[in-house]
């Protein structure tokens, strides 16, 4: 339901502060995906240190990507922390920090994205004046087309066929899903006699799981067994790039390798090449070395757009990346026009390719370059604090509009089990005077001591804290401020009601010990301030703020008037 009301779907209306609301019941009962959807809620809204409290409390309770997150957010805060921008530019800069975060290692990897579907030999041939590029996609498709018919008749010249169509760069883009079966099943059926049967046996049996890992080491042993295969070398780089960082430099040496097994390792317009150029450039940049990476891309983007090869775009954008980070940012403004200009180019680029080429996604190249031009020229305005109600009466930060509700759905769960609680006492007067003896028996609290305890000592918390703590504890150098927002009833053993802090999170408090005098001045509206809070999670799952001694532990400051249906202030 959370995500329903976050993403507004399944005819939901987007409420942010609702699935706020819903995610909090859901991480109350100790879901740990509900915990990561709170980090992740807050994170969007720039909110990174209750982000990263958040993603602490789903990593103790067993979602391990959290803990990566929560680092990054606490080093988010200290890098906006130690910045010297101003306060609009800091929240555009998390903003768009955030955002390349989860481009990079999140949810999307700063690759190619994939195609949007494999076209028929009818449709490429089509294509009106193709490019060399598209050619030689035809080709292979014609040669995958020859393979299939010769299954039959000639399994060994069906091998042959489907093994050069693969010694094509990106020829995985045209192979549909009849091709696939078909190579499945001369692999299964064909039995290699010669060396260039094995060698083309071993092209078409090459695995096809997304483990980097495997494949990696697929290709190490036919490169050993093939050291003088091109295409073996190259996709052996490719996938050792992939395996991780620690892979890295080994991957641009297999790649340098099968640079210098080309026919004429010198001519960068030959179409294996070109295609080669930007794979070592690409591999340069996710090794951080950008000197040699823009060397590459300029060397691929002098014969690429001949070629119409279809990584233009992504070269271009990842030209301007390169330029970015190898800047010092001394000539700002020249940096943008450099940056854009590869922006510019890589869309013309893009545009130009035939519509099976078009990736489904933005390129996450492109996003990442638009981010860093964003960080250069930032123009959004300042978050403005919304209407004044409920905890806007306690000093203190505030929670961004979008969480904040006149009517919050954890209050008006909460009124409802009240109501329904207070229906089964009037109902059942015996267990009124059960509740009452078992309360003066089994009461029991916690030893503070009688003196005072000097708030200077202190600091300031708020209920997000405490409760992302998500474990029975007692806050011994902290204390709220806070604002009664529910009339206080009585249970049988404590006095019982909400309080909402300046970020106006709400959090149900029990007052043990206290006068019926005393609780006739908890009131709607009344400031009161609680002093080395004791975060209580009880048996029944239930989670509240536990008073045992309110003469030390609870301060009671000056009334606000407020409407106690919508918590919005009176006017005096």
């Amino acid at each position: 339901m959370g995500r329903c009301f976050e993403n507004g779907t399944h005819g939901i209306k987007t409420d942010v502060s609702r699935a706020r609301d819903l995610y909090r019941l859901s991480a109350e009962k100790l879901c740990n995906e509900a915990m990561s959807n709170l980090a992740e809620l807050h994170a969007k809204l720039l909110d990174f240190e209750s982000a990263a409290r958040w993603c602490d409390a789903a990593y103790k309770y067993g979602w391990p990507k959290a803990k990566v997150r929560s680092e990054y957010y606490r080093n988010l805060v200290k890098k906006l922390a130690t910045s010297t921008a101003s306060s609009t530019d800091k929240i555009n800069l998390g903003s768009l920090l955030l955002e390349e975060f989860n481009i990079v290692t999140g949810h999307e990897s700063p690759s190619m994205a994939v195609m949007v579907r494999k076209p028929s030999l009818n449709e490429l041939i089509s294509i009106p004046s193709p490019s060399p590029y598209v050619r030689s996609l035809i080709d292979a498709k014609k040669l995958l087309q020859l393979g299939l018919n010769s299954m039959v008749g000639d399994l060994k010249f069906a091998v042959q066929c489907f093994a050069d169509a693969k010694r094509i760069p990106d020829s995985f883009l045209i192979i549909d899903t009849m091709e696939k079966e078909a190579i499945k099943l001369v692999v299964d059926r064909f039995i290699p006699i010669t060396d260039i049967d094995s060698e083309n046996f071993s092209l078409l049996a090459a695995p096809t799981s997304p483990d980097w890992h495997a494949q990696a080491s697929y290709y190490e042993q036919k490169h050993a067994q093939f050291p003088n295969c091109f295409k073996f070398t190259t996709d052996l780089g490719c996938h050792t790039l992939g395996c991780g960082p620690a892979y890295h430099k080994q991957g641009l040496n297999y790649l340098h390798e099968a640079f210098q097994q080309l026919p004429k390792p010198n001519d960068d317009a030959n179409p294996l090449a070109i295609d080669l150029l930007y794979n070592i450039g690409a591999g340069y940049r996710v090794n951080q070395q950008y000197e040699m990476a823009k060397k590459y891309f300029q060397r691929f983007l002098k014969h690429g757009p001949a070629n119409g090869h279809r990584k233009v775009a992504e070269a271009y954008y990842q030209l301007g990346l390169s330029t970015y980070w190898l800047s010092q940012i001394e000539d700002k403004s020249q940096l943008l026009a450099d940056m854009n200009q590869c922006i510019s180019k890589g869309d013309i680029a893009l545009k130009a390719l035939p519509n099976f080429l078009h990736q489904e996604t933005e390129s996450p190249n492109r996003r990442l370059l638009m981010n860093k031009i964003k960080l250069l020229s930032i123009s959004r305005p300042m978050i403005e604090n919304g209407e004044n109600y409920g905890g806007d009466v306690i000093e203190g930060p505030k929670r961004h509009p979008s969480l904040r509700s006149p009517k919050p759905y954890y209050l008006t769960l909460w009124r409802k089990n009240k109501a329904k609680y207070l229906k089964s006492l009037e109902e059942n007067e015996t267990k009124i005077a059960t509740t009452l003896r078992l309360a003066k028996s089994t009461n029991t609290t916690r030893n503070l001591g009688s003196e005072k305890i000097e708030i200077a000592s202190l600091s300031p918390a708020s209920i997000d804290e405490m409760l992302s703590f998500m474990e029975d504890h007692i806050f011994t150098d902290k204390y709220i401020d806070c604002v009664v927002v529910t009339v206080p009833y009585f249970s049988g053993h404590s006095h019982q009601f909400i309080i909402e802090d300046s970020y106006r999170d709400p959090m149900q408090i029990s007052i043990y010990n206290m006068s019926k005098n005393d609780a006739k001045l908890i009131l709607p509206g009344i400031k009161i301030r609680l002093i080395q809070p004791y975060l209580r999670f009880a048996q029944d799952e239930t989670i509240w703020f536990r008073v045992d001694k309110p003469e030390i532990e609870l301060q009671l400051n000056e009334m606000q008037k407020l409407c106690w249906t919508c918590l919005k202030m009176l006017k005096k």
